[in-house]
């Protein structure tokens, strides 16, 4: 029976810290905007390599001018040895390369050089994705079309939104996203944890997050 007596305060109590966070996500100062992210992919697309050059030249091309763009606009902010991580979430696989990392935002490229899709996940977050390479089919949730994005589109995944997501081989792209971060992690390694239990890529994906996030807090961004 007391359980019973403090349910309303516990209801009580996540009701206030969430709207508290989302009051702290909503006015906060960000390090970027989505349209600088969107800016600076497309800008990598004007200088992809040459027009002689092979495909994997061109997405490396595109990934060294991201990442110095970047870096001249935010110093250290902007990891000097980006890893990257697989990612196996929502029946889809994929790699990503951790740029930037906060508790309320971070900028990554992610892509995969083989077909691959699934379940987009739900999130406390704002997603956006601007494509530098491949093609980026959407399903949104409570429609019967897909949309088709190519390089220089940018999707928005809005907070709580589902879809069913779905690239072709060696499509890329520069996300960015800003919200609550640590609650995308349950989705992003719940296949990881649960069905191929691959827990070497989940300590991974701890360890690089970690490695951004502290030196985020130490300069007071969280």
């Amino acid at each position: 029976m007391k359980c019973w007596h403090s349910f309303p305060l516990l209801v009580a109590l996540a009701a206030g810290g969430f709207f508290v966070l989302e009051n702290i996500i909503n006015t906060k100062t960000y390090l970027s905007d989505p349209a600088t992210i969107e800016e600076i992919a497309k800008k990598s697309l004007s200088l992809e390599g040459g027009e002689f050059a092979s495909p994997g030249e061109r997405r490396q091309a595109i990934f060294a001018n991201i990442t110095a763009e970047l870096q001249l606009r935010y110093g250290d902010h902007i990891s000097q040895n980006p890893e990257w991580v697989f990612i196996n979430a929502g029946g889809f696989i994929g790699t990503f390369c951790v740029l930037h990392a906060s508790l309320t935002e971070y900028i990554l490229i992610f892509g995969t050089p083989l077909v691959s899709s699934g379940h987009s996940g739900r999130y406390w977050a704002d997603i956006y994705d601007t494509l530098v390479q491949g093609k980026y089919k959407q399903w949104p949730e409570g429609t019967t079309e897909y949309v088709v994005h190519g390089p220089g589109d940018t999707v928005v995944h809005k907070k709580w939104e589902g879809a069913m997501v779905y690239w072709d081989e060696h499509t890329w792209m520069l996300e960015y996203a800003r919200g609550i971060i640590p609650s995308t992690l349950g989705f992003a390694l719940a296949d990881s944890l649960f069905s191929t239990q691959d827990f070497y890529t989940v300590f991974k994906t701890f360890k690089v997050y970690a490695q951004l996030v502290v030196p985020e807090l130490l300069r007071g961004q969280f």
